[in-house]
């Protein structure tokens, strides 16, 4: 009897330690990357119509204290708008921010256009987070503000639900230098909800009719979409997956795709998510080069659709 109980637990390790690496392996195999773009439509210009607007993105997980900034416009950090426009992020997101984020982005700035910006999701633990877009066009006036604070617009984002596509809502106004305290209780850098003062006009110290001047008029809509790709081929040279091969890799610029496939469209991706390059070969095989591009060496992301599969490859470019 003590021999088959002695047997009958042997059996049970195995069977354990068995699953156990059967669950390690699945998750080894199992990466995803998840990639986050968001969309700006333009409303209409205000007056004057030189300004540019400025802004930034970012996402954040207040419980787990994650920030990731996509989009700083360079001047926030270097000077020249720093504590004028986009007060709320400098005041309170500069300070906890990677500064190898802050300075690997620039340029966040657009005159009366729509655009798209892109990055990926730099820790796949993060489940539930909230995107940020701060805008500001410093120096335009209503009849509340000689110059019009800026403003946040916010969408809460659950990678576990089916959605993929958000739409940002206007969440607050910032005071920035020019108008921190004519409003009572209104200090610079701190969040105000209560959105008449930006959108309505003065009467004495009500509110009036709503005002074509507000700058949330230049805001058309902002969208957010969430794609989330299997990366579990992330192959080493020659890539070859029965369908689809990826040669030479790494490259020093020149890369070859070959697909048993119709190849639909290759968009290649930096690291931090941001499109270098979209084409739609509609062949079995292409070649296209990234040293044109002034890419520089590093690591890539190749997404490649196809009549059949979409798939997301990892690209190397040397000397």
């Amino acid at each position: 009897m003590r021999n088959v109980l002695r047997f009958l637990l042997i059996i049970i390790i195995l069977v354990f330690t068995l699953n156990c690496r059967t669950d390690s392996h699945s998750d080894d195999l199992q990466f995803y990357i998840t990639t986050i773009t968001v969309n700006f439509e333009y409303g209409i210009d205000l007056s004057p119509t030189a300004y540019k607007n400025i802004y930034i993105i970012w996402i954040e997980d207040k419980p787990s204290s994650f920030i990731q900034n996509i989009s700083v416009c360079q001047k926030l950090v270097q000077g020249g708008l720093t504590g004028t426009a986009l007060p709320y992020w400098k005041i309170n997101k500069y300070p906890i921010s990677s500064s190898s984020e802050i300075d690997a982005v620039t340029s966040a700035t657009k005159a009366n256009t729509n655009f798209s910006v892109s990055a990926v999701l730099k820790d796949n633990t993060i489940r539930k987070f909230v995107l940020y877009f701060e805008i500001d066009r410093s120096y335009e006036p209503n009849d509340w503000f000689s110059d019009q604070p800026a403003l946040l617009y916010s969408a809460f984002i659950n990678l576990d639900e089916s959605t993929s596509t958000y739409e940002l809502l206007p969440l607050g106004w910032t005071p920035n230098e020019s108008t921190q305290n004519i409003i009572q209780n209104t200090p610079f850098g701190q969040l105000q909800n209560e959105m008449r003062y930006i959108t309505n006009l003065k009467e004495g110290l009500s509110f009036g009719l709503a005002d074509a001047r507000s700058a949330t008029k230049m805001v058309k809509k902002i969208t957010v979409f969430v794609e989330r790709s299997n990366t579990s081929g992330l192959f080493s040279t020659p890539i070859d997956n029965n369908s689809i091969s990826i040669y030479p890799n790494p490259s020093p610029g020149q890369i070859n795709i070959k697909s048993t496939e119709i190849i639909d469209e290759v968009v290649i991706t930096n690291m931090q998510g941001q499109t270098i390059l979209r084409f739609q070969p509609k062949t079995f095989k292409t070649t296209f080069t990234l040293d044109k591009l002034n890419a520089p060496i590093g690591s890539y992301f190749a997404k490649i659709t196809t009549s059949e599969s979409v798939s997301t490859h990892k690209l190397q470019i040397t000397e």
